[in-house]
């Protein structure tokens, strides 16, 4: 949608390369299991993929990663459910419908609130970045380029930060 100008930025998965295209990491994010009560159990991945595992349709982009993180350590994932709205997982996770596999950096009050918890795994998967992405030979609307700033200085959206320390 970038490319034919439908729409000026996008948010992708990295690392991706494009040369009619500027992209530039933004955020790193951890995919992690969880449920609706503590548990202390250290799961393998085989142990994770024979639970009653709620994730994302396979067509979206968290559950392509997740699902290659799992079978190059020879796990293949065969959800019980599988979800189009990320909220889903969450919310049938908080109610013990099984262990969803959510993005932390996206749940973080859930996480703190102790409305779901964090299992733990014995291979940690590896975290990945997600970028933004912008046509090379197209000017950015202003607020384009606002939106890139508060991105990539989160800190400007602080109204206590003295503007000198920008």
């Amino acid at each position: 949608m970038v490319k034919n100008g439908t729409i000026d930025l996008a948010f992708v998965n990295m690392p991706l390369f494009d040369e009619a295209l500027t992209i530039k990491p933004c955020l790193d994010v951890h995919d992690i299991f969880v449920t609706g009560h503590q548990d202390d159990h250290i799961y393998s991945y085989e142990e994770i993929a024979s639970q009653e595992l709620i994730m994302l349709e396979r067509l979206s982009n968290s559950r392509h990663y997740i699902d290659h993180i799992f079978s190059t350590n020879g796990v293949l994932l065969k959800p019980a459910m599988e979800l189009g709205a990320y909220a889903l997982l969450v919310l049938f996770a908080k109610y013990n419908l099984g262990i969803s596999c959510i993005i932390k950096e996206f749940s973080a009050q859930e996480l703190e609130r102790h409305e779901i918890y964090e299992l733990k795994l014995a291979r940690e998967i590896v975290p990945r970045q997600i970028g933004y992405a912008y046509l090379k030979r197209k000017s950015l609307s202003a607020s384009a380029m606002e939106f890139i700033k508060l991105l990539t200085h989160p800190q400007m959206g602080n109204d206590n930060q003295d503007d000198n320390d920008l």
